[in-house]
């Protein structure tokens, strides 16, 4: 006869590795059977690397575990099983599956919601109550306006990554969510026809993808790791101007930046010997040359592609 085991009664440390080895969808749904039960998982710690929320769904990654889970709320897949009832948040369909990719174990819950948007919000809380969860991101693609209506006040403001785009995205979007976030990873945002200005915080950004940008990108004080323009309207002097200030600025101005890509237009003509004309420069592969900074004697190798225009710093 089988003898019942008494989870609970594991001490704390025992119990915290076992939470870690379990399947996380399997944690979730455990924390389900009672306030208790909850409160023991989550005085556990158990942490979660990211959690990135977007449209339709939740990416939840665990790399201690190298394991990820996929919550969709649009669909189910697989059998159906009882309902559930998260909060104030009601579902009238959910499944879940387990399967591996490359030795990453990866999980999926699938569920519907009799009230759509109210259950994300609800089962966001719900796992931010539940896991120690170390980054945050964010994408807006397809639910643009309900993001900012009903969504942004209540996220946390310090995230790794966001992305804007959606067709209909605007200047003043990424403005709004640069003033309520603070994004250290990366931000991009697809700017459909507008011409986006400098923002004083995009400066503690590591990365920026942009498109519709301003010159004022390429000769104020923004200094991002890798900075990537996509539509523009830049031409050859405005490239030639951005070397002579990088050749001869100060240090300070662009100390972190170690990638530049601007995508090509038609403004430009894709001579590199035109965009270095006045400036000291030695050939080094292909159709690429180095640049020399004035102040600290580092090197940049510049050059076009057949799609953009690059500045790779040493």
């Amino acid at each position: 006869m089988c003898q019942k085991f008494r989870l609970f009664s594991l001490p704390k440390v025992a119990l915290k590795q076992v939470f870690e080895m379990m399947n996380p969808v399997d944690l979730v749904e455990l924390s389900f059977c009672s306030k208790s039960t909850k409160l023991e998982i989550r005085s556990a710690t158990i942490r979660m690397d990211m959690l990135t929320m977007s449209s339709r769904s939740f990416e939840m990654e665990f790399k201690k575990t190298n394991q990820l889970v996929d919550w969709n709320f649009g669909k189910c897949i697989g059998l159906l099983e009882d309902h559930r009832k998260i909060g104030d948040a009601r579902f009238i369909c959910w499944s879940k599956q387990n399967y591996e990719i490359d030795e990453k174990s990866i999980s999926t819950i699938s569920c519907i919601a009799s009230n759509f948007h109210s259950a994300i919000l609800t089962i966001f809380k719900y796992l931010d109550s539940l896991f120690i969860i170390s980054s945050y991101s964010y994408t807006t693609y397809g639910y643009k306006n309900t993001f900012f209506d009903d969504f942004l006040e209540f996220l946390p403001k310090k995230c790794a990554n966001f992305e804007l785009k959606d067709e209909s995205t605007t200047s003043e979007d990424v403005y709004k969510v640069l003033d309520h976030f603070n994004i250290l990873g990366k931000l991009e945002a697809y700017v459909g026809g507008a011409q986006l200005f400098l923002h004083e915080k995009m400066s503690s950004v590591e990365e920026l993808v942009l498109n519709g940008v301003d010159q004022s990108f390429l000769f104020g004080s923004i200094d991002p790791i890798k900075l990537t323009i996509g539509a523009n309207i830049l031409s050859d002097e405005n490239l030639n101007r951005l070397c002579k200030n990088w050749v001869y600025g100060e240090k300070r101005k662009r100390e972190n930046m170690k990638i530049l890509k601007i995508k090509r237009n038609d403004s430009m003509s894709g001579s590199i010997e035109l965009v270095l004309r006045g400036l000291p420069s030695r050939k080094d592969s292909g159709n690429f040359y180095d640049i020399q900074r004035i102040c600290d004697g580092r090197l940049a190798s510049v050059g076009f592609t057949d799609s953009d225009f690059l500045m790779i710093v040493y």
